[in-house]
């Protein structure tokens, strides 16, 4: 078994610019502030770097540097700490005194302060409890926050169709036409060849764009069905056509006898 080397990994330019830019994204989401999701980034960048074998201060200095260089990209200024408390109103002015636990909002008791830090909880079952439910929440927030921001971003990559014109969301970032049908005519125009005009399939009946003069079906299916039933036994032909005979003409019929 071979040991680790004690030298730092390293990541490359072009991967790191990526992993700036997408967290950027992520927290241009965040509201009311840019900070929202700050929290939920840096877990989700160090938890993928532990998982490509990066030692777990090493993970978690790059996250906090990405997550930084990202705020930074995006204008977000930071408060100051006493603007970052809750109890904060505004300068000079006393903060608001804390009476009962912010988990449970019993009565607190005892001393005001603990190890210097004012008092929010009654116990510590309280804090832990409030310490995992902002952890799980945390991560809700960055997946919801990904998913909206993913989505986002999706919808920045509409264009137009390069053949038809159709406006669409392409499924890669390069996609340039809608469809395929749009793409293959593309391509015969480009190789100089003639654009054959539109027909009926032989078995559905639809209007379809052939490729070739002797294309007879829409798609694979239906040109299955054309090889198996034939052009004058396909379902469309085997339905049998409305009578026009009429009663009426029956008893006429009678009547001229």
């Amino acid at each position: 078994m071979t040991k680790r080397a004690d030298t730092p990994q390293r990541m490359n330019r072009d991967r790191r610019a990526h992993f700036v830019s997408a967290t950027a994204v992520i927290l241009a989401e965040g509201q009311p502030t840019y900070f929202r999701n700050e929290a939920a980034c840096r877990y989700g960048l160090r938890v993928r770097f532990i998982g490509e074998s990066w030692t777990w201060s090493e993970a978690d200095d790059l996250a906090a540097d990405i997550v930084a260089v990202a705020l930074r990209a995006i204008g977000a200024k930071r408060p100051s700490w006493a603007e970052g408390q809750p109890a904060w109103t505004q300068d000079a002015f006393a903060p608001v005194e804390r009476t009962r636990c912010r988990r449970c909002a019993k009565q607190l008791s005892g001393p005001e302060s603990h190890w210097g830090w004012a008092k929010e909880f009654c116990s510590t079952l309280c804090a832990d409890a409030a310490r995992k439910a902002g952890e799980c929440r945390n991560r809700e927030e960055f997946h919801e926050a990904a998913r909206c921001a993913g989505l986002a971003k999706k919808m920045r990559r509409e264009r137009p169709c390069e053949e038809c014109g159709t406006w669409f969301i392409p499924p890669r970032p390069k996609g340039r036409f809608c469809g395929n049908a749009c793409a293959r005519r593309h391509v015969i125009k480009m190789q100089g060849r003639r654009l054959l005009d539109d027909k009926n399939c032989q078995s559905c009946g639809v209007r379809f764009h052939p490729l070739k003069e002797s294309q007879k079906a829409c798609s694979q299916s239906c040109g299955a069905k054309l090889r198996s039933h034939g052009p004058e036994r396909s379902p469309q032909f085997l339905q049998a056509p409305a009578s026009s005979f009429r009663c009426e003409d029956a008893t006429m019929l009678v009547a001229a006898e």
